[in-house]
């Protein structure tokens, strides 16, 4: 059996069809070792710039983000320290206010039972004795005084707590500009 000249023509043709093949094979293998080959060289420089930029970005603002937590970490414990000087100043203004109130309710109290015993007894004043009358008198100079002074410490409370707030107001505007930069 002799090969002709056909088959041998034939059996090229398929042997040729098959290296063109095994040929794209090896292009589309080439190809996607260089696109393999590429996507690690841009990793690995990603990487590189990544681990640069840790290197940089973990120095410097570490202590500067440290350092600035600490000073808000004081002004808030300073803010908190005046809020509650501003509790206890409010609550004893407030029981200030309750004894003061107090006195005046039981002088009231008083000064209407003097009024009923003077209507049902009918006497003016001026028939009172003069001790009687003195005291009177004395008791409601007492009731003025008492009422004045506790109108002066409300003034004076009114008014520092006022700036206080004001004050405080003012400082938490500008720790919320510090921290809304930051």
């Amino acid at each position: 059996m002799t090969p002709n000249a056909d088959e041998l023509i034939g059996d090229l043709r398929k042997l040729i069809a098959q290296i063109d093949s095994v040929n794209g094979d090896i292009k589309n293998l080439t190809n996607d070792t260089h696109e393999v080959h590429r996507t690690i060289k841009l990793t690995k420089e990603f990487r590189k710039e990544l681990d640069t930029l840790n290197n940089i970005s973990t120095v410097q603002p570490r202590t500067s983000l440290i350092t600035t937590l600490q000073d808000e970490i004081k002004q808030v414990q300073e803010l908190e320290s005046e809020n509650d000087e501003l509790r206890s100043a409010i609550e004893h203004h407030q029981q200030v206010l309750e004894i003061i109130m107090e006195k005046y309710r039981e002088q009231s109290k008083q000064l209407k039972r003097i009024n009923i015993l003077e209507s049902i007894f009918r006497i003016p004043i001026d028939d009172l004795d003069s001790n009687r009358r003195d005291y009177l008198l004395a008791k409601i100079d007492e009731m003025a005084l008492v009422m004045n002074k506790a109108c002066e410490i409300d003034e004076n409370c009114l008014t520092k707590q006022e700036r206080m707030i004001v004050q405080l107001k003012q400082e938490n505007n500008r720790i919320r500009k510090l921290l809304l930069h930051k």
